[in-house]
């Protein structure tokens, strides 16, 4: 299992876009298999101005895949295979 905790917070950077970054207010569900491969909700704001193309989030570097984003307030991603315990996700769009 994965689990994300309030001890290890979702961390957002955001590199070089101009833009206001994602601001992650929940996400769903909050632990997982560590063989990956489960679909998770982020809910929050201003997602709206990254394309999934350009945007990456990884789970402690290593990179989530199937990014959609849904809507200016949700984004959905698959998780990678990872390690059991704490994950930190960081988005990053410095490519959009």
């Amino acid at each position: 299992m994965w689990p994300f905790r309030r001890a290890k917070p979702v961390n957002i950077t955001l590199a070089g876009t101009g833009k206001p970054a994602p601001y992650v207010t929940s996400l769903s569900p909050t632990s997982g298999p560590a063989a990956g491969g489960t679909t998770v909700t982020f809910t929050g704001r201003n997602f709206q101005n990254y394309a999934a193309a350009s945007t990456a989030i990884t789970l402690d570097g290593v990179a989530m895949t199937s990014i959609v984003v849904v809507s200016d307030t949700s984004v959905t991603a698959v998780t990678p295979v990872h390690g059991a315990g704490a994950v930190a996700a960081v988005f990053d769009n410095s490519n959009g």
